[in-house]
């Protein structure tokens, strides 16, 4: 079974709170409790209107369903996700409120705050569609096969499923990956040229340049919104618009680099 970490593609439809409202504030405090009679819908507007509306972004972590997904998945997120109902001028959303929360992070193995996530399989029980971990349950949702291979067999668009963790992969395998890994990271300090702190740096990524430092990149895509993106195992970058950056990020060290597919 593989597990994904489920964000909305870099072309959907953006949402935003309404007011001086911050829609997902009482769905954080919850942490992962059902809110039932307490939630009072808020208010959004679209504040991007993107190619795929689908899957609409307001935040990592809270993900918002529309009708035709809920009708697609429903039973994948019965009991697992709490739809909570907003207000919007054209459309009818649900501020998604994951009440399934499994303890099955590996510590000692991952790295949250840069999104490197192991997890300890004896306590997946295989049957997960959709959940968050302790750790980040105010920042991530996963998702596994069942509820991703749903998603692409009705063709809903807007998706971005970033593969995390695979419970059939043994240890081996995934020493050779790293190894994989390890190299090309190697390669792409090698072929750095002049570096430039951040500012700098961020100003080169406004005008139109991909900006790289060890596995980090940053490139805006066509409506000139910022992206930062991963390297991750498997060997692609995985592509997010950050509520803020890692505060180690503005310390490094960045040099230009080509312009990933994102």
């Amino acid at each position: 079974m593989k597990i994904y970490r489920l964000d909305s593609s870099e072309d959907s439809m953006a949402l935003a709170s309404k007011g001086n409202t911050i829609v997902t504030e009482q769905v954080r405090m919850a942490k992962g409790k059902p809110l039932n009679e307490r939630w009072a819908p808020q208010e959004v507007y679209t504040y991007k209107k993107g190619k795929k509306r689908d899957f609409p972004h307001l935040r990592s972590g809270f993900p918002i369903f529309i009708p035709k997904v809920i009708e697609v998945v429903h039973d994948l997120i019965d009991k697992k996700v709490e739809l909570l109902p907003l207000l919007h001028e054209e459309l009818e959303l649900y501020l998604g409120n994951v009440t399934e929360i499994v303890d099955c992070l590996d510590v000692e193995k991952s790295n949250p705050r840069y999104y490197e996530f192991s997890f300890r399989n004896e306590r997946i029980a295989g049957n997960e569609t959709i959940f968050k971990i302790p750790e980040r349950i105010h920042a991530d949702v996963f998702v596994t096969d069942a509820f991703r291979d749903r998603v692409l067999q009705a063709k809903l668009k807007g998706f971005e499923f970033t593969e995390v963790w695979d419970t059939g992969t043994t240890d081996d395998m995934r020493q050779e990956q790293q190894q994989k890994y390890e190299d090309l990271l190697a390669s792409i300090d090698r072929n750095k040229g002049q570096e430039f702190a951040w500012n700098d740096m961020y100003a080169m990524v406004e005008a139109g340049k991909a900006m790289a430092s060890g596995k980090w990149k940053l490139q805006a895509d066509a409506n000139g919104e910022i992206w930062l993106g991963q390297l991750a195992d498997d060997l692609a970058y995985h592509w997010m618009i950050p509520a803020f950056y890692p505060l180690p990020l503005y310390d490094m060290k960045w040099h230009e680099a080509e312009r990933s597919a994102m």
